[in-house]
């Protein structure tokens, strides 16, 4: 499976990126209030919570069957509702559209990098605070913060570790732990 998703902010969740997009694939009523939302929600208070992304991203069907995590950032946008109204301030960018796919094997890291971008062009989006705690359970679905025993197929077999989760050092350099020399971690390669 490709999961391809968009650069965009969302009420409840903060952002809407590849974990999020995975809702997709087993919600599919065109009334989209009939469709599964539970789970998505972080807590606003910072404490750790069960996150049903991890589910999605842990789950043998959906996450674990993703070859290719895509993040379409031609646009992209603070609001998951309706076309993109504001081109982006930050640099590389400066006051144009973003004009960037975002592409990786890794479906904690590409969101993680999304989250960076999306907050940094925008700190004040709505339901941000917190939002990327669902990283962090995902990275460490083995032994979350929150303690919550992830067994997606219920089958008694605890998740692994699903993939790398940091923030960039800043908006401007934009570099993670690779691109700092780093043994481990997410390194952003720009390609022209």
């Amino acid at each position: 499976m490709v999961d391809a998703a968009l650069l965009k902010g969302h009420v409840s969740s903060g952002v809407t990126l590849c974990a999020k997009n995975l809702f997709g694939a087993t919600s599919i009523n065109p009334d989209w209030h009939k469709n599964a939302h539970d789970g998505f929600r972080h807590n606003v208070d910072g404490s750790a919570s069960y996150a049903a992304f991890v589910d999605y991203l842990g789950h043998k069907d959906l996450g674990e069957k993703t070859i290719l995590f895509l993040v379409d950032g031609l646009s992209g946008s603070d609001n998951a509702d309706g076309p993109p109204r504001r081109k982006w301030k930050m640099a590389p960018f400066n006051d144009a559209w973003p004009s960037s796919i975002f592409t990786s094997l890794d479906g904690v890291a590409i969101d993680s990098v999304g989250f960076d971008f999306l907050t940094s062009e925008w700190p004040d989006l709505v339901d941000i605070a917190n939002a990327d705690k669902y990283l962090r359970e995902a990275a460490l679905a083995n032994d979350p913060p929150s303690k919550t025993l992830y067994d997606p197929e219920r089958d008694g077999i605890r998740c692994r570790s699903l993939g790398v989760f940091e923030h960039w050092n800043n908006g401007t350099d934009k570099k993670y732990s690779g691109n700092l020399g780093k043994a481990h971690g997410i390194e952003l390669f720009k390609v022209i």
